[in-house]
């Protein structure tokens, strides 16, 4: 792949990165299975909301595995400036890596891990 269209893909997997906690999926929470869908829904839930905490958590952790995975993209896009094949590969690893439990496998940077080959 030309390094274009290898930094279009990297800046494309960040923009999707970035927005993980805001934009959010179907997740339930509780024995009702109360649907949260992102980290603002989880944050307005009521205090008396038994499950109120598990979902500011699971959103959170959501939201710092986008703000780590977002570094591990930048840091490609500044090794692929640099030529440094190995790195941008292996920073595109760790973003695979991070987002594999958070997304139930790797659908944003596993694709552009394979492009990194």
């Amino acid at each position: 792949m030309n390094p274009q269209e290898l930094k279009s893909s990297i800046t494309e997997a960040i923009a999707k990165s970035q927005g993980w906690h805001t934009n959010g999926w179907k997740t339930t929470f509780g024995p009702r299975n109360v649907e949260v869908n992102n980290l603002e829904e989880a944050e307005k839930l009521p205090r008396t909301f038994n499950n109120r905490l598990e979902a500011i958590s699971y959103w959170n952790n959501v939201k710092n595995a986008s703000e780590e995975v977002v570094e591990w993209g930048n840091r490609a896009l500044a090794s692929l400036e640099k030529n440094d094949m190995r790195d941008v590969e292996d920073s595109v690893y760790c973003a695979v890596v991070i987002e594999r439990p958070v997304l139930h496998g790797a659908p944003t940077w596993y694709g552009v891990f394979e492009k990194c080959k």
